[in-house]
């Protein structure tokens, strides 16, 4: 079952304020969905390349997902793709000014989901988190 989440918000704060804080791993749990933190492996800066690690708490189980960089635009995109147990997601986490200058913030995941019932639940918890990242995103934004 494939993996295809595509969603997107309208945040009240400008670009440059919305794509700092949201593409700095040390912001991840204070907005990602199931993040308790995050950090840069190495502690080197955010660059094409780098492997971010995430601990994660889903219910029932706690993870660390390793997602290497794969695309880097600062200030508008980054791209990221798990390299562990995972299985093969990407995570691409996008940002546009409007035109009256608020910001469009969009996350989108793709990638394989496994089969049957396990497949279904993952994808299902995937799009909850995306949406919930998002609102929490914003709502950082207003504070």
């Amino acid at each position: 079952m494939s993996i295809d989440i595509d969603l997107a918000q309208r945040i009240e704060a400008p670009l440059e304020e919305v794509a700092a804080f949201a593409m700095d791993p040390a912001n991840d749990p204070r907005w990602l969905d199931s993040v308790r933190a995050s950090r840069v492996e190495g502690d080197a800066p955010l660059a094409v390349g780098s492997v971010v690690v995430r601990e994660l708490h889903v219910p029932g189980h706690e993870l660390t997902l390793r997602s290497e960089v794969t695309r880097l635009e600062p200030g508008h995109l980054l791209e990221l793709r798990t390299i562990d147990e995972m299985g093969p997601l990407t995570m691409t986490h996008a940002f546009e000014t409007l035109d009256d200058g608020s910001t469009l913030a969009r996350l989108a995941v793709n990638g394989a989901a496994g089969t049957g019932i396990a497949g279904f639940v993952l994808r299902r918890a995937l799009e909850r988190g995306v949406a919930s990242s998002l609102r929490r995103l914003s709502d950082a934004m207003r504070r």
